[in-house]
């Protein structure tokens, strides 16, 4: 990642595509490398098994949200259904059945064009499937796809075989998905039939024993190894763990040299738990990529000495460590009343840690993890002591208003709440805020209607909106909100979480940019040809035209970024209307791969209106095929892009059909 991101620009483009390369097939090595271990696991009878107590509607909830936009990019349905005999939950292992359906259903997806993909949750009693259980639960994953030969049926359950070779090519996939799914059934007691026939579809059916059960216990499942095996194995932990305690003290001192001996006030201190030599410099090293400074301890004990001597800003804490665990050093951590305050982030090897928020961390990650997923955990440990954000959320609930004073309580932060839109409105016109956290859900007016009333009130300095909402956005409300705002947190149990790190992140921002206003203060700035192309971007009218939001939201935030006014279609017929209506409109960034009128169509019918003849039209897909780009020219774009998008390639094209 380092070397792809070419922080210090001095490697050529031909190496940076080559980074490029390694980084894109070690991400997908990385996926081999977690499906295989995860079958490794219960093949070793290493894997944990927990009792909770799973919601049936929360579980299909989460199902509908995971999968909604990858059917819709498809241009099929995916729906739900729950049987009104269900209880309201049951007792399994959550996190293993969520991975089975989620295999089942991405699985359904990938191999559906047309159609539509069903998840059919229900009971049996006596069922012939679960002979041992009078009660059994019964999830079925039926869709209407291209279908399985009889003869390969029995091939699909089978680690690293598809039922047709080509289709790794085709839909991608290792052929190790349903492979895991069957050996985590097992695990659970469980079943898995499949009925299908070619060219009309397939139902994968799940039985799970209805037990009863105490949530909250676990158990280690062992397949095959023996009593002799178990007890060599535990005396070799045993005498492992009775070496590490005696060689505790020799370890005190970081593998390398940190920065306590060279510490600048002016700069962020973070405290690193991990007794990794090579992960501690990782780490070590990406703080100092984003201005920060670093102390690192190999040890708990060592941590807990440290944290106490310095003022630290965060701390990244690793879980598996010699001697005390990161548990009982976060406990600690928040118990203590010089600490308490701290954030701390919790990174470990272990895939079935619990939830560390219950301690007191405000998240967690799991190891192997890149360089670009550490640095947003760097952001949301750090601190900045020069600049109190000023935050104002307006909530109707005042619990909620309470626990995100709580929440944000030991931040450099100045924050007000009120309970109304009348009230935010009142305090937004007698103060600048930096950041606005709006609750969608407010009494006297719509969200979308107070934002809109904000925005374009003379009297308003329109700060950084993060938006709140206890429900799902439709599509329409996702298409009008992302016009004001990148962040939208739908509430759940990590929302609070989100929250935290999205003020992390603007404050970060905020810092970034006084930084380079103070250095632009003091030195002589050139005004250069590339300042002032820059700056004929400014105010022009941009339509994005894509039927997935997470593109135009990604995309939208980084153009607005560059004082572009952008507006969003989320499909052809939409984004016709929208031109027709819209006269002020200057370019269009069309995605091509759109269900029922594509992106070609969609170009064809922009140019057959006189009016739009000469409107600049860039064709963006990710159908980079030979022949794509002719094709999105023969329908009439001006210009093409393959996705992922180069922001930067996407800026030079818009000005220069501007």
């Amino acid at each position: 990642r380092s070397l792809s991101d070419n922080d210090e620009g001095n490697l050529s483009e031909d190496e940076v595509e080559s980074a490029d390369v390694i980084l894109d097939s070690g991400k997908h090595l990385l996926e081999l490398i977690n499906d295989v271990l995860d079958l490794s696991k219960v093949e070793a009878g290493q894997m944990v098994l927990h009792d909770d107590t799973v919601n049936f509607s929360e579980l299909l909830n989460t199902m509908k949200a995971r999968f909604q936009h990858m059917a819709s990019d498809k241009g099929i349905e995916f729906n739900v259904s729950l049987s009104p005999e269900l209880p309201e939950s049951f007792v399994s292992d959550g996190v293993k059945l969520g991975q089975i359906l989620t295999n089942l259903i991405s699985n359904a997806i990938k191999f559906t064009s047309q159609g539509e993909v069903i998840l059919s949750v229900a009971n049996e009693q006596d069922s012939d499937q679960l002979k041992n259980h009078k009660s059994v639960v019964r999830f079925s994953v039926i869709d209407t796809g291209i279908g399985i030969p009889e003869d390969k049926q029995k091939d699909v359950f089978e680690a690293f075989k598809q039922a047709d070779g080509s289709t790794s090519r085709t839909h991608g996939g290792t052929g190790l998905g349903l492979s895991i799914s069957s050996s985590f059934t097992r695990l659970l007691e469980g079943s898995i039939q499949l009925e299908s026939e070619l060219g009309k579809g397939s139902t994968f059916t799940l039985y799970l024993p209805d037990k009863v059960s105490q949530a909250g216990t676990e158990k280690k499942v062992s397949a095959s190894i023996t009593k002799s095996a178990v007890e060599e194995i535990e005396q070799l932990v045993h005498a492992k763990s009775i070496v590490d305690l005696k060689t505790i003290e020799q370890h005190t001192l970081p593998p390398f040299e940190d920065d306590r001996n060279r510490l600048d006030d002016k700069k962020s201190l973070l405290l690193i738990v991990e007794d990794d030599p090579r992960f501690s410099k990782i780490l070590y090293d990406t703080c100092h990529l984003q201005q920060c400074q670093a102390i690192v301890a190999p040890d708990g004990e060592t941590g807990l000495t440290l944290v106490k001597e310095y003022n630290f800003c965060g701390v990244i804490l690793d879980y598996m460590l010699p001697g005390l665990d990161g548990g009982d050093i976060l406990s600690q951590i928040k118990s203590m009343p010089s600490t308490r305050h701290l954030p701390v982030h919790v990174i470990s090897a272990l895939d079935d840690l619990g939830d560390m928020r219950e301690l007191g961390a405000i998240g967690q990650a799991t190891k192997p993890i890149s360089i670009k997923d550490i640095i947003p955990i760097i952001k949301s440990v750090s601190c900045n002591e020069n600049t109190a954000l000023k935050l104002l959320m307006i909530n109707d609930s005042s619990n909620e208003l309470l626990t995100i004073k709580k929440i944000l309580g030991d931040e450099n932060i100045s924050t007000l709440g009120v309970k109304s839109a009348e009230e935010g409105l009142g305090a937004l016109r007698s103060n600048d805020f930096d950041v606005m956290i709006l609750n969608l859900n407010l009494s006297d007016m719509d969200g979308v209607e107070f934002i809109k009333t904000a925005k374009y009130d003379s009297e308003i300095e329109f700060p950084n909106v993060i938006i709140y909402s206890n429900r799902e956005l439709s599509e329409h409300e996702q298409v009008e909100l992302a016009k004001y705002s990148g962040s939208i947190i739908i509430k759940s149990a990590k929302s609070h979480e989100r929250i935290l790190d999205e003020v992390h992140l603007f404050a970060n921002q905020v810092s970034s940019e006084l930084s380079q206003s103070a250095t632009a203060e003091v030195s002589e700035v050139e005004v250069t040809p590339d300042i002032l192309e820059e700056s004929e971007l400014e105010g022009k009218v941009i339509l994005i035209v894509d039927d997935d939001m997470r593109n135009t939201f990604a995309l939208a935030k980084v153009l607005r970024k560059n004082k572009l006014e952008v507006k969003l279609a989320s499909s052809g017929a939409q984004s016709l209307t929208m031109l027709a209506e819209n006269n002020e409109i200057e370019l269009v960034v069309m995605d091509i791969m759109m269900p029922e009128m594509d992106g070609y169509e969609t170009i064809r019918h922009i140019r057959e209106n006189k009016k739009l003849e000469k409107l600049p039209v860039i064709a963006v897909t990710a159908n980079a095929m030979p022949g794509d780009k002719e094709k999105c020219f023969e329908a009439g774009a001006n210009d093409y892009l393959p996705k992922p998008v180069d922001v930067a390639q996407l800026l030079t094209m818009m000005k220069l059909w501007l």
